[in-house]
């Protein structure tokens, strides 16, 4: 999405030269959709759809809390698959380092512990993560924060 790229994908891709950011931007068929991929990678944090894109993960993030003040789970007491399907999202949100999104929502907290704790969240998740990516966006992440912050309350 537009935060990951801005804080931590476009790192990635950059560092491997402009001839080959260039391939995989030219690569994409779709012409607004590539025109959006090179405008996020060249603009980065200034990219003008990143505070809207941070207001509505906060957003999102408020939702889910309101939610899990009623309910274990996000669709009720069981597990179901809206907690499976939000739980990669909330993931990379974690690795992109930005704590200002998980702040003041303890039942939000709970659902991840509750999330990550289970058996399955190794296999499925973590066995997967690439540390390299998880160094540089937790780095980028840091440096990103007061930007983050600051278009959530503009």
């Amino acid at each position: 999405g537009t935060l990951s790229q801005a804080i931590s994908f476009r790192h990635q891709y950059l560092a491997n030269g402009a001839e080959t950011l260039d391939r995989i931007v030219s690569a994409i068929p779709d012409e607004a959709r590539r025109e959006l991929k090179r405008q996020a990678f060249a603009t980065g944090m200034n990219n003008p759809a990143l505070p809207m894109a941070a207001r509505r993960i906060n957003k999102l993030f408020t939702d889910m809390e309101k939610t899990l003040e009623h309910s274990e789970w996000l669709a009720g007491d069981r597990l179901s698959l809206a907690d499976l399907g939000l739980t990669p999202f909330v993931q990379r949100i974690e690795h992109l380092n930005q704590p200002v999104l998980f702040d003041g929502r303890p039942q939000l907290a709970r659902w991840f512990a509750a999330i990550r704790a289970r058996p399955s969240f190794t296999s499925a998740m973590t066995d997967w993560f690439n540390p390299d990516y998880l160094a540089l966006s937790e780095r980028t992440g840091k440096a990103a924060q007061p930007a983050i912050a600051a278009m959530l309350v503009a």
